[in-house]
């Protein structure tokens, strides 16, 4: 009699088993856009644009000098775990003093907000041999860094960004550990 019940309780924790739905595969989002973009290193005739993907992979970037029609593509940027999913895009062929319109794409869609910059003149095109043989000229910038963004253990929002601006206007800025980076 117990070895009937032993074998019946057995049937039923194989029924259990065996007739039981798998389990649910949970399934990652797919990759995305998390940080930036951020524009750096403009010249008249480039700009490079960094982003930051939730993972490994691409992404690139469509512009143009006219915002409804981004019809430029950039080559992709590839985001490594080695380098925190972050990757650069280089904007050239650009025409100088010309204002752009780019957004981010990652698996073929547009991520993050559009956005828009102005390439440095020529200093040909503004060179002038009585009153500008040089070929000077001025420009606005803006900085932004996700650095330290946590108020309670750092300088967050308060950094004091102007105070380093003659630091860099040398080319050279000294790091935490006294050695010099070049930019």
């Amino acid at each position: 009699m117990q070895s009937l019940q032993r074998a019946l309780e057995l049937l039923a924790i194989a029924n259990v088993v065996l007739l039981a739905p798998p389990p649910a595969m949970a399934q990652r989002d797919p990759i995305r856009l998390t940080h930036g973009p951020m524009l750096g290193r403009p010249t008249a005739h480039s700009v490079l644009v960094w982003g930051r993907t939730s993972d490994p992979g691409e992404f690139t970037v469509h512009y143009g000098t006219d915002a409804e029609r981004l019809d430029q593509i950039s080559r992709p940027a590839v985001t490594t775990i080695e380098h925190d999913c972050t990757g650069i895009a280089t904007l050239s062929d650009l025409k100088p003093d010309a204002h752009y319109h780019y957004q981010l794409w990652v698996n073929g869609r547009p991520h993050g907000l559009p956005g828009r910059f102005r390439t440095l003149p020529s200093a040909d095109v503004v060179r002038n041999a009585a009153h500008n043989p040089r070929g000077l000229f001025n420009f606005r910038f803006e900085i932004g860094s996700c650095a330290n963004q946590n108020p309670l253990n750092g300088l967050g929002h308060r950094t004091p960004t102007y105070c380093l601006i003659p630091q860099f206007s040398s080319g050279r800025v000294r790091g935490r550990r006294g050695e010099h980076h070049e930019f």
